[in-house]
């Protein structure tokens, strides 16, 4: 009996030391509102909703780039993409600290494989919350 004891706490003992060598990866963040943001910014750019769509930028990029200006930029951008924007897919939004990365796909009205066009984003966050990073040359052709 005592044989068995000792081979039981040794058992113990090993699984215990294994389990506690264990590393785990953290979940990343998700949630945070950054998803939503893009989601909003796309689809008001698809609807021509300048204001909504501005209100979805980074204050930084507020502050450099005025509300007119934004709205020539964002014609121009739907102008680029060459055909009329339907729907906005955000196949994934990667948070890490305040800082962000969205991946999206933007279609026509039938989601046509044929018309789409493959986006990136960035957001910051601040005390106001997430908002768009847009590069300098935003809109020129």
């Amino acid at each position: 009996m005592p044989a068995r004891f000792v081979r039981t706490f040794l058992m113990i003992v090993l699984c215990s030391g294994l389990s506690a060598c264990r590393t785990t990866v953290p979940a990343p963040v998700t949630g945070t509102g950054a998803r939503e943001v893009v989601a909003k910014y796309f689809e008001a750019l698809a609807l021509q909703e300048w204001d909504l769509a501005y209100a979805q930028l980074h204050i930084d990029t507020q502050k450099r780039l005025n509300r007119a200006a934004f709205e020539r930029g964002a014609r121009a951008y739907r102008n680029k993409i060459g055909f009329p924007l339907g729907k906005v897919t955000v196949r994934s939004c990667d948070e890490e600290g305040d800082k962000a990365v969205a991946r999206v796909i933007l279609s026509d009205v039938s989601g046509s494989m044929k018309h789409r066009y493959h986006e990136g984003a960035f957001l910051h966050q601040s005390a106001n919350g997430w908002g768009l990073v847009l590069p300098g040359d935003f809109g020129q052709p």
